[in-house]
């Protein structure tokens, strides 16, 4: 069952504590175990339907050098889609009065596949 199918992905990834964080997440959700992280992440935007905005909000959040503040997202007319990100508050989070994510293997996960492909919805 999934309780199992968890359980050994958890022991498979033992060292990783980003693994456990996001493939129990995706449980909690009702959603699939992972393979790895670059898997849990596809999970997450695979189970988010993803329009304009929040795909814009996506792609400056991946190539911003450093976390941007949420005035400046209020600025671009971007911080109102937060809470509609793919995963929203576990893979990023308002912290500091700043959006910033879980980790950074997120943002090289988004730049690597290209989110707007993977964002496509």
């Amino acid at each position: 069952g999934g309780a199992e199918e968890l359980r050994a992905a958890l022991e498979r990834h033992a060292d990783s504590c980003i693994f456990r964080v996001l493939a129990t997440g995706l449980v909690e959700r009702g959603l699939r175990v992972p393979a790895d992280v670059a898997d849990a992440y596809s999970a997450y935007f695979e189970a988010t339907i993803v329009d304009g905005g929040v795909r814009e909000l996506i792609g400056v959040l991946a190539a911003a050098r450093e976390p941007l503040s949420d005035a400046q997202l209020e600025d671009m007319g971007l911080l109102q889609h937060f809470d509609a990100l793919p995963g929203a508050s576990l893979l990023f989070e308002r912290r500091e009065l700043r959006v910033q994510p879980l980790h950074l293997s997120l943002l090289e996960w988004l730049r690597e596949t290209r989110e707007g492909d993977v964002a496509a919805g």
